[in-house]
């Protein structure tokens, strides 16, 4: 069986990377929102549009006003918007007259100056730092000559045709509308209304530091948050990292883990989780220790008298008693093997308890497996035979099932050992009984013998390993010692309880009797 590769070791992080995630996880979808700002056509054609149906509302009152009375141009110039200009123009597409200066209007003071507050500032300058773009061509006429004959627009108003643009002019841009004048009394053919868009790209920056201060906001309130939930589930997590590693080490004792199970959250329940799971394995570590000390102990009995024999048998010159040394030794031998088996079971025991898978066990065949193990081979064939007269007698209910989940080679070596201690005490005419008791909850199975019982204040030793108090008329040397603390382990693996007691009658015990109890399976 080729082995596992061994897990890598834990890197030692001087940061913490979950804090790295928790806050890239908050921000990176605010971040992307954030890069909404740059995406603002749709709002600025909205404003443009709306723009232009002002001029060409605009231009379509001026001209049937300059048609009425061509003398009307100094009552327009009396409330004339800032940063707007009219042009009259003739047939030439020359200047006749003018109405405002767009290009020399006051500007409006730059908000970003007028700030007061850090987000303010921040969204002033990051506006500041990338201004409006504009795919716009440039204006193409002369503004400081009032030349407008290479307008396009102009010769299209001439011939009777509305017309609406707007140009890049001085790192902003403008709007123009053009509109014939059919008038035959006066020698404007055609007007042309300029307004500056800086009120456009004023509203759309004005929009954009408001999208950046919240933006900047949000950020500085999720950061927070990260740094407050990192410092509630990632250091937490990595105080009880450092310390697991620290334990593994060898740096700290097994039960130095942090204690967090005043948190009532999963970091709480994964403390408390890991610090049962240390003093468990501290607890199994003086279990190992006390079982090699125990096998040792064991081990050393049958080969000190195997060596005793021998040492003795080299000295007696009488066959008879060369012969009781050797079967002395062989008895040893023997015993020596049993509890080398036992030993190695035991020492599995745990392993395979937890690798191997649960099942549904039907308990009633099961133990009726192992009786039918109990008898000679010549005896199992002889079915009249077994129950005339077997050693174990079964009162089972019929009408119950008593399934149970767990698994069956462990099961079946708590009940193989149960029964053949109880059979180790079996006398004439004095069946053991298996009984089970079945309800909703459980099943319960007990195994009963006429045996002497247990002596008293011995009934929970007899389940310690290596515990071979037997009567005088018993051989201890048949026993391991290991039985009854297999099957106790395997019984709490499964979630389960076994005790024995004695059978009384008055105040004689009659014998003795163990209870095993575990979980009913419903299908």
């Amino acid at each position: 069986m080729t082995p596992p590769d061994p897990l890598p070791l834990a890197k030692k992080r001087r940061g913490s990377s979950l804090t790295l995630v928790i806050m890239a996880v908050n921000i990176i979808p605010l971040l992307i929102m954030g890069f909404g700002i740059f995406y603002l056509d749709k709002y600025k054609q909205n404003l443009i549009k709306t723009a232009f149906i002002n001029m060409s509302e605009k231009t379509r009152l001026i001209s049937v006003l300059l048609e009425e009375n061509p003398n009307s141009l100094s009552k327009l110039a009396l409330n004339w918007p800032d940063r707007n200009s009219l042009f009259l123009l003739n047939e030439d597409g020359e200047v006749i007259s003018s109405i405002g200066s767009f290009w020399n209007a006051d500007k409006k003071s730059d908000q970003s100056m007028q700030v007061m507050n850090f987000t303010d500032t921040f969204a002033a300058l990051f506006v500041y730092l990338n201004p409006l773009q504009t795919s716009l061509p440039p204006f193409p006429a002369d503004l400081t000559e009032l030349q407008f004959s290479t307008l396009p627009e102009v010769d299209g108003a001439l011939f009777g045709k509305e017309e609406l643009s707007a140009w890049t002019f001085e790192n902003s841009f403008i709007m123009t509308a053009t509109r014939p004048v059919h008038s035959t009394s006066s020698p404007v053919k055609a007007i042309i209304i300029i307004t500056a868009g800086d009120h456009i790209t004023e509203a759309i920056d004005e929009v954009r530091r408001d999208i950046m201060k919240a933006f900047i906001t949000v950020i500085i309130l999720t950061f927070l948050l990260s740094v407050y939930l990192s410092s509630f589930i990632a250091i937490p997590l990595k105080k009880l990292g450092r310390a697991a590693e620290d334990i593994r080490s060898g740096k700290r004792g097994l039960t130095d883990l942090p204690d967090m199970s005043h948190r009532k959250d999963e970091i709480g329940e994964l403390s408390i989780i890991l610090r049962q799971m240390t003093v468990a394995l501290d607890s199994r570590l003086d279990s190992f220790q006390s079982f090699a000390a125990d096998v040792a102990h064991e081990i050393k009995n049958p080969i000190t008298s195997i060596r005793s024999a021998i040492e003795t048998a080299l000295k007696v010159n009488k066959k008879e008693d060369r012969d009781g040394l050797l079967k002395i030794m062989e008895q040893d031998v023997h015993r020596l093997d049993r509890l080398i088996t036992d030993i190695s079971r035991h020492s599995r025991l745990d392993t395979d308890l937890a690798r191997d898978s649960y099942q549904v066990i039907d308990l009633k065949q099961l133990i009726n497996d192992l009786i039918t193990l109990c008898h000679n081979p010549i005896d199992r064939q002889k079915e009249e035979h077994n129950r005339e007269n077997s050693p174990i007698e079964t009162i089972f209910p019929d009408q119950q099932s008593a399934f149970v989940l767990g698994k069956g080679d462990s099961l079946g070596q708590v009940f193989q050992n149960l029964i053949s201690n109880a059979l180790s005490f079996h006398m004439e005419n004095t069946p053991i009984k298996i009984i089970m008791k079945i309800d909703a909850a459980c099943v319960k199975v007990l195994i009963e013998d006429k045996g002497p019982g247990i002596p008293a204040g011995q009934l929970n030793k007899i389940f310690e390993r290596f515990y071979t108090d037997r009567p005088m008329s018993h051989d201890v040397k048949q026993n391991s010692g290991l039985g009854l603390a297999i099957a106790k382990q395997i019984i709490e693996a499964h979630d389960g309880k076994i005790y024995a007691e004695n059978i009384e009658s008055g105040d004689t015990v009659i014998g003795a009797r163990f209870v095993v109890k575990l979980k009913r399976y419903h299908a």
